[in-house]
């Protein structure tokens, strides 16, 4: 047997597939690499590629997965509960009728499938959605229950409080839910410890991206790297314990960062230590691509990924569309009675017409009309020291009608300062905006996404995301998101 160690390096030995640490001139123990550490390294490098690990059982999934249920709970119930005082304010009964708790088991049967226990890993467009699928399962159901079965005479002001209970349903299960996520992923616990291999670029992307996503479930306690060089360093706080070979006993979960491995190293990986793993993840060598779905092509005799595209650009998009009108109506009567007390102190403050006009002109050339509020520097103060000073656009809502702004999009056009407005009724000023974003402008910015994809940062990433992963369930998130900051200034 060949045997070698140098100082400050830990080598496998890769004809007998053991680890050998050197008495002489080795100080493998900067490395944290423990007696526990290789012997596990030595069973994982000998499985053949079967699982390895000497946990039978992943407790941290069990314990997760019963959190969730129980937050779910509580938002199905919590629901319920208004929904019956709808009902109550409407003439109907009230109280905890039985239907109400058929909802719960419903529910858990219903999130199982989805997989949404634990639901670690999830986007929150993804985990929205398959809440909102859930839901509606489960009123469908309750609607069937209570109108077929022997609750019939328990809900008296029929489809209407339904629908009430789903949207208050969806949304409180949902918060619920990310408030649980972001309490046990500030406190250390829930998902699961994460090894990441490869320290290069990538390696590192990843870890950053996971440490900014508290629905990643994942928690990155070492790097493992090829480069001996790498060895002993500590890069974002993660240390690099040596090579590829070892495992690290603490983790259940792996990353492959290698995306220019090649395939043996990949199947020597996958028949070695990473049969060690309960779960493993590969990142490919195309990662940077980004695309609204991507998942897994299983061809039997072929193994791809599946990189969907937006087919439309979401501006053009009818469902989009019919998303902002339905918005308007709904918040038609916050919104003429704001522009109503907005408009008559405006005329107050200044005696001019209250609203001021100007030319925006959007990426595509195409000159836009936009309003706001005549409001002095006083009064723009006070709405911005409550988070409402986006209300002195509300004018510029009559847009939605013609579909020349969408309710969420670009807002570069409210930063400018409009110049005097014309007897035509429009500026005399153009405030153009360089050919960079795809998506309409909007009353509403996409500040939102950083809020819900930490990772996105910059105004033009938030731009490029938005228009190659537009969705119905990501503009409901941001509309959300932009209450929840007025609400909570």
């Amino acid at each position: 047997m060949a045997e070698s160690a140098k100082k400050g390096v830990l080598l496998p030995v890769i004809l007998d597939r053991k680890y050998a640490r050197s008495n002489e001139n080795c100080d493998v123990e900067s490395l944290d690499i423990s007696n526990h550490a290789i012997h596990e390294s030595v069973r994982a490098n000998n499985s053949g590629g079967y699982f390895a690990s000497a946990r039978t059982s992943d407790r941290n999934a069990f314990i997760d997965s019963a959190l969730f249920a129980g937050a779910d709970s509580l938002g199905v119930l919590m629901a319920s509960l208004l929904s019956s005082l709808v009902a109550g304010a409407l003439g109907g009964a009230f109280g905890f009728e039985a239907w109400m708790f058929v909802q719960i088991p419903i529910w858990w049967l219903l999130g199982i499938s989805q997989q949404l226990y634990p639901g670690w890993g999830l986007s929150p467009t993804a985990e929205f959605k398959k809440v909102a699928h859930v839901t509606a399962a489960v009123y469908g159901t309750t609607f069937l229950y209570s109108f077929f079965g022997a609750a019939a005479d328990t809900i008296s002001s029929g489809f209407a409080v339904l629908c009430i209970g789903f949207v208050l349903c969806t949304a409180l299960v949902y918060s619920l839910r990310t408030a649980l996520s972001s309490r046990l992923d500030s406190k250390g616990h829930g998902g699961h410890a994460t090894v990441i291999y490869g320290a290069s670029e990538t390696g590192r992307r990843v870890a950053r991206s996971i440490a900014s996503d508290v629905r990643s479930g994942l928690h990155p306690v070492a790097f493992l790297d090829d480069d001996p060089g790498k060895w002993g360093q500590t890069i974002d706080g993660i240390p690099v314990l040596g090579d590829t070979n070892i495992v690290v006993p603490e983790a259940t979960a792996a990353i492959i960062a290698l995306p220019r491995s090649s395939t043996d190293n990949l199947r020597a990986l996958l028949s070695g230590p990473l049969s060690y793993y309960h779960h493993v993840t590969v990142i490919p060598e195309h990662h940077e691509i980004s695309a609204r779905k991507i998942q897994s092509l299983d061809g039997g005799s072929y193994f791809g990924i599946d990189i969907r595209k937006n087919p439309v650009h979401p501006d053009h998009q009818g469902s989009k569309r019919a998303f902002d009108i339905t918005v308007m109506l709904l918040l038609s009567p916050l919104w003429l009675v704001a522009s109503l007390l907005l408009g008559v102190l405006g005329f107050a403050e200044s005696r001019e017409l209250p609203v001021r006009s100007f030319e925006y002109l959007t990426e595509r050339r195409c000159s836009i009309t936009m309003h706001k509020f005549r409001l002095s520097m006083h009064t723009q103060s006070l709405l911005k020291r409550f988070g409402l000073e986006q209300l002195i656009f509300l004018p510029s809502a009559v847009n939605l009608l013609n579909g020349s702004i969408s309710i969420i999009g670009s807002t570069k056009w409210q930063h400018a300062t409009p110049a005097a407005t014309t007897r035509g009724g429009s500026s005399g000023r153009v405030i153009d905006e360089p050919p960079v974003a795809f998506a309409r402008p909007g009353l509403i910015g996409l500040t939102a996404i950083t809020q819900i994809f930490p990772s996105i940062r910059t105004e033009e990433e938030q731009v490029e995301f938005y228009a190659r992963n537009w969705s119905i369930s990501l503009d409901i998130l941001m509309l959300g998101r932009s209450f929840l900051r007025l609400l909570t200034p």
